[in-house]
């Protein structure tokens, strides 16, 4: 009787690792996929305003009044990140 218990017990506790190993195995290939599609740029609305609010801070203000927005440490958008670059490629912000 006590051999039968250890293998019923052995086996359910086997049994529980494999189920987890494997679902552990499909969450992580889920998310391996979901990155890979993610774009490589934002978009939606809330990339949207941060983007039509940084280029209208840059034309009225210019490059000071841009560091400064950007540069605050709670912006309304701050999910999205804008990088500001002149017509060479350089970084408008430093």
């Amino acid at each position: 009787m006590g051999r039968l218990f250890w293998k019923f017990f052995l086996a359910f506790w086997l049994a529980l690792l494999l189920a987890g190993a494997a679902v552990g195995s499909l969450v992580w290939l889920h998310q391996q996929r979901v990155a890979r599609d993610e774009p490589a740029l934002a978009a939606g609305p809330r990339a949207a305003l941060a983007l039509q609010a940084a280029a209208a801070t840059l034309r009225h203000g210019g490059v000071s009044a841009l560091r400064a927005l950007l540069g605050d440490a709670a912006p309304p958008w701050s999910a999205a990140v804008v990088y500001a670059v002149d017509r060479d490629g350089r970084d408008l912000l430093g």
